[in-house]
């Protein structure tokens, strides 16, 4: 009995547990992972949704379903066309609206409407996407949930002027990672000192860290 007939048996299974680690197998076809859309088990569907080898077509089936987790995964899949993120944009779970603030394809006029969301997990996912321009990226930095400004400090479009009102947040979190991220940058560590001198403060980064991060009022890791 070759693999994939032994999958397809194991589809049927009466245990939902059987039918979830076929969903989940690596070697599982495109037909056998469309017998298990409409699946009765919500983990099985979810599986179904986040498979590398679920068609598009089975993922505009999945976009519908009642398993708010199964409609999040169709929105991180990598096949996933741009309409039906826009449409999963608006869906009313956050945690899909989330995926979608997340997902690199998602376009930007969809990003800036997410970067306004009363949600606070799906603003961060929107600072968290590398997609994200840097005039959102500017206003997230300024978001009253922390985790946004977090992901903005992270995020390498965020623009340098952001990053360095991110470095002095109430948030010891923000700042680290803020700090972090500035220190890659001898532009924005100057700015910081307030000094025009570059190659000085590009030799003090390499060669006097502890006293430059002594001198920006940071601990020395940074």
């Amino acid at each position: 009995m070759t693999p994939a007939v032994k999958l397809a048996e194991l589809a049927r299974s009466p245990h939902s547990a059987v039918r979830f680690r076929v969903a989940y197998n690596p070697n599982v076809t495109p037909a056998i992972l469309h017998e298990l859309v409409d699946d009765k088990s919500d983990v099985v569907r979810h599986a179904v949704a986040g498979h590398k080898e679920t068609t598009v077509e089975d993922l505009l089936v999945l976009a519908r379903d009642d398993y708010k987790y199964a409609r999040a995964s169709v929105a991180w899949h990598a096949r996933v066309p741009v309409p039906l993120l826009e449409v999963l944009s608006q869906d009313e779970a956050a945690e899909v609206r989330a995926a979608v603030a997340c997902t690199v394809g998602t376009p930007i006029p969809v990003l800036r409407r997410l970067a306004e969301d009363v949600d606070a997990q799906v603003r961060q996912g929107v600072a968290a996407n590398r997609s994200t321009p840097g005039s959102v990226l500017a206003t997230l930095a300024t978001d009253s949930f922390e985790g946004a400004r977090f992901y903005a400090a992270i995020n390498p479009g965020t623009p340098a002027s952001m990053l360095i009102l991110l470095t002095r947040d109430d948030s010891e979190q923000v700042r680290r990672k803020a700090r972090t991220s500035a220190w890659k940058s001898p532009e924005i560590i100057a700015v910081l000192m307030g000094t025009a001198d570059l190659a000085d403060i590009e030799n003090s980064m390499r060669d006097k860290p502890h006293d430059l991060r002594a001198a920006l009022g940071w601990p020395p890791e940074g």
